[in-house]
């Protein structure tokens, strides 16, 4: 798959060790990518258009 992460991130929401942060995604029609870290580890990705 050509489609990838196409920024650094932004921190859109954190609490205590929960952080969900907004990346672009380039290569497909998808347009934001949201990631859940929990201490760090990525938990979980939505995939928004």
């Amino acid at each position: 798959m050509d489609a990838k992460l196409h920024s650094h991130g932004r921190l859109d929401y954190a609490d205590g060790g929960h952080e969900d942060w907004r990346y672009t995604y380039c290569g497909s029609d998808v347009q934001w990518v949201w990631v859940t870290f929990e201490d760090g580890v990525a938990v979980d990705t939505a995939w928004i258009e």
